[in-house]
């Protein structure tokens, strides 16, 4: 039995395996700390034993037995995993920080509620709207287009060149403002009417002094301000698909970027 090949197999497992466990680890729903983490561990291996004969045939490049050169090469792989899962989490909490920018308008921003997935408190309308993104992103396929950005990876990018570096921090600075972009655009129809609310009830403030406009004006906002959500929601499954179309194809390209290709 050939000891030094099945050496070889192994390290080049254990460096797939490592890619994988870093994507599951930040990736949307997986990454949530209520999953355990031998579930994680084991979906890993399942998914790195279904890759590997695909996976280890673009690994072109002479695995060192030393363990200092070994532990680098296997932060790196965990460095790319956790790229992808990082990037698919920040436009999925873009969702949830729309619904916090205008919760407070409402006047449900006091209102918050335990999140079991990032198990912090979050407003309300916030956790609404990012499980409701979170459960397009899966009957969407998201998951399935997470198992084929991450082989996809292997294809374009085995290993991590250090000179990437630069490249690949201004990529997610990139990605950051995008979530901040992509949160007002998905709030801003709401917050624009709740200023248009704002905007009468102050009007209404100045022609009546005697009426209470913030006691009539509270459960107004909220009102109106559930039935616009309510009356976009057609509008944001296709938003969402859009928005889960773009963020795949920035992985894809930031991916071939580092990797050198265009």
């Amino acid at each position: 039995m050939d000891y030094e090949l099945l050496i070889n197999q192994f390290q080049l497992f254990f460096l797939i395996f490592s890619r994988i466990a870093g994507m599951f680890a930040f990736a949307p729903f997986f990454e949530s700390p209520t999953i355990p983490m031998m579930a994680k561990a084991g979906l890993s291996l399942f998914v790195t034993v279904v890759l590997f004969p695909m996976a280890s045939s673009h690994f072109e490049i002479s695995i060192p037995h030393q363990f200092f050169p070994y532990s680098l090469l296997v932060i790196q792989e965990v460095i790319i995993g956790l790229i992808i899962g990082v990037l698919c989490t920040i436009m999925l909490t873009a969702f949830s920080l729309s619904g916090e920018l205008y919760s407070f308008q409402m006047g449900l921003g006091i209102i918050n509620v335990f999140d079991p997935l990032s198990e912090r408190e979050v407003p309300i309308i916030g956790q609404f709207v990012g499980l409701i993104a979170l459960l397009i992103f899966i009957t969407w396929g998201g998951h399935h287009m997470l198992l084929e950005a991450i082989y996809k990876s292997f294809k374009v990018l085995p290993i991590l060149p250090l000179k990437a570096v630069n490249s690949l921090a201004s990529s997610v600075v990139d990605i950051f403002s995008k979530m901040f972009l992509v949160a007002f655009m998905i709030g801003s129809p709401i917050i624009g009417v709740l200023f248009i609310i704002t905007m009468v009830m102050g009007i209404l403030a100045k022609a009546t002094p005697q009426m209470n406009v913030m006691m009539v004006g509270w459960p107004i906002q909220i009102v109106v301000g559930i039935i616009t959500l309510i009356l976009l929601l057609p509008l944001l499954y296709d938003a969402t698909i859009s928005i889960f179309n773009s963020l795949f194809n920035n992985i894809d390209t930031i991916i071939r970027n580092i990797g050198g290709i265009k």
